[in-house]
């Protein structure tokens, strides 16, 4: 169930915000611990959860987003709070619709005794195989917290690289685009020039492929 609430933060500013849970009760205990102090938590009545779900599966996660999502989560889990509560903090700083609900899909899995991999295996046509590959060896080993370290440094150098050969890619395409329009801005007056002269001496007129294939 999604709820709408309304607090005053640390600065005694109105914030207002959505969080998913089973009760009122859960919404106000995970106010309280953001020491935030609620004001009116109300839930939302209709399908517009549901909404939101079907118009963000037509997204697709960017990987960056899911470099954050590991060190955050990394970081979370180091500061020794459990993977419920490391969702919880995830989920409130989510901007993305589409992570948000998946972040809260794998949080309801959570809760109900499924492992964090499990969860995000539902997802799998979002993840690539080694998050969640690495997910299950950190499970299965009892190192999740130095798995996620680790999968966290390996997505930083694979994005770094990838930035690197894009940037690397990108003058030589311009160069070749360069190169192309220049070569047809010269090179399309030569050919119609050589098609009149072929036709004036001839006698009659030359088709453009016969003119492309002599030149």
């Amino acid at each position: 169930m999604i709820f709408i609430y309304e607090v005053y933060n640390k600065d005694g500013a109105t914030v207002r915000g959505e969080y998913e849970a089973g009760s009122r009760e859960e919404v106000v205990q995970y106010l309280l611990r953001r020491d935030l102090t609620p004001i009116s938590v109300e839930a939302i009545r209709g399908g517009k959860a549901g909404l939101d779900l079907s118009i963000s599966l037509f997204e697709k996660i960017k990987s960056v987003d899911i470099l954050f999502l590991v060190r955050n989560l990394s970081a979370t889990v180091k500061a020794g709070l459990s993977i419920v509560e490391a969702l919880d903090i995830l989920i409130a700083d989510t901007e993305k619709k589409m992570m948000k609900n998946i972040l809260r899909e794998v949080q309801a899995l959570v809760k109900n005794g499924q492992p964090l991999s499990a969860g995000f295996a539902n997802f799998a046509n979002q993840f690539p195989p080694v998050f969640l590959g690495m997910l299950r060896a950190g499970e299965a080993s009892g190192q999740l917290e130095r798995t996620l370290t680790e999968l966290g440094q390996y997505l930083s150098k694979e994005y770094a690289l990838r930035a690197k050969v894009k940037s690397a890619l990108t003058y030589p395409i311009i160069l070749l685009v360069l190169f192309f329009l220049v070569s047809q801005k010269h090179l399309l007056p030569a050919v119609w020039s050589f098609r009149g002269s072929q036709n004036s001496s001839l006698g009659f007129q030359v088709c453009l492929h016969t003119v492309l294939l002599l030149t």
